[in-house]
């Protein structure tokens, strides 16, 4: 973001946040219609839980997800995002600034310049070549893992690192093992090859089943295919056209048949 355009930004903020507070709401209207994965949201909470979101950055599923749960865990390492947050959610979530991976320590976080949604840091995610004409900013961020804020009686995690979900997930293991919470992950094989098919055999030997959504209905996660589900030509800049599947639904394995059950064919999940 230049820095005329961050302060009017940050003017607007100061003397018109009515109207900056309406602006965010219908961004995040339009956000929602790209992800349907969202309806299912009910489904796959509990009233009286906790709810992690993994790389909240502008909120999407945090707004989504407040009505549901008794209390919201976002971790969201960039300092512009956890403004935004803290701007329109402060005393509602816990927020916490960090980054989550396999091992505690420090990182680097890449991203094109003003596009912190595609902040990553999975070096298999070639940014540069998604955005060439984009130089790269970086931001030093904490590293920790989810299992070492032994958190208990969570109903939900989602999960949208841009590559990295794979470590996400390995530093969740043990958390995964006892909570058995839900799971909405992002993978997506542009930003790591292979890494459907690994997040699912990681998730198979914890007991967990992979659906995803596909014109309004489950479908098992053996049925997809990269080749089909996510042709490089349906993503992009402006986001998902056409058929681009990359949130996957992740169920503990004694639970699946309660959420098909939910999810009866007639029932309208967009």
């Amino acid at each position: 973001m230049g820095l005329l355009r961050l302060t009017v930004k940050n003017a607007l903020e100061h003397l018109a946040p009515g109207w900056m507070a309406q602006r965010y709401l219908r961004r995040i209207e339009t956000a929602t219609l790209a992800e349907k994965e969202i309806s299912l949201l009910p489904l796959l909470c509990r009233a009286d839980s906790l709810a992690i979101d993994v790389g909240a950055n502008q909120g999407l599923y945090v707004h989504h997800l407040l009505p549901l749960v008794s209390q919201v865990i976002a971790f969201e390492p960039l300092p512009r995002m956890q403004a935004q947050l803290q701007r329109f959610y402060a005393g509602k979530i816990r927020l916490e600034p960090v980054a989550l991976s396999r091992a505690p320590g420090r990182a680097q976080l890449r991203m094109p310049a003003g596009n912190p949604s595609w902040a990553t840091m999975a070096q298999t995610n070639q940014l540069e070549l998604a955005q060439p004409d984009k130089p790269i900013e970086t931001v030093d961020a904490e590293v920790r893992t989810l299992d070492s804020y032994e958190l208990h009686n969570i109903s939900l995690i989602k999960i949208d690192v841009e590559g990295n979900e794979e470590a996400v997930l390995e530093g969740a293991a043990a958390t995964l093992a006892r909570e058995r919470p839900n799971l909405v992950i992002e993978v997506e094989e542009r930003h790591n090859a292979g890494s459907v098919l690994r997040v699912a055999r990681f998730l198979g030997n914890l007991s967990y089943d992979g659906f995803y959504l596909l014109d309004g209905a489950l479908k098992p996660i053996s049925s997809f295919d990269a080749a089909h589900d996510q042709d490089i030509h349906n993503v992009g800049l402006q986001g998902k056209v056409g058929r681009y599947i990359n949130n996957f639904i992740y169920v503990p394995r004694e639970r699946v048949g309660t959420l098909l059950s939910a999810c009866h064919p007639g029932a309208d999940l967009q």
